[in-house]
């Protein structure tokens, strides 16, 4: 067994974690996919709500019309 001596400078209000590097990776993994998800939720609740202000355009009948009101 390792035994390591952590100077107290480290450790403030008992705000010391050890934990293996795949459960700190895999914890990661979950944050940023939390972050992405909650990204998605705030888009998709802000279309909905310029969807029910009627802030939208088309349907298109053509491409050309579609790219005539991308350009305004």
């Amino acid at each position: 067994m390792i035994t390591m001596t952590i100077s107290k400078n480290f450790i403030k209000n008992d705000d010391l974690v050890l934990l293996p590097k795949k459960v700190y990776e895999s914890l990661l993994s979950v944050a940023s996919k939390k972050t992405f998800f909650q990204n998605i939720d705030q888009d998709t609740f802000e279309s909905i709500l310029e969807y029910k202000q009627g802030k939208i355009v088309g349907p298109f009948k053509s491409v050309a019309s579609l790219r005539k009101s991308l350009e305004n």
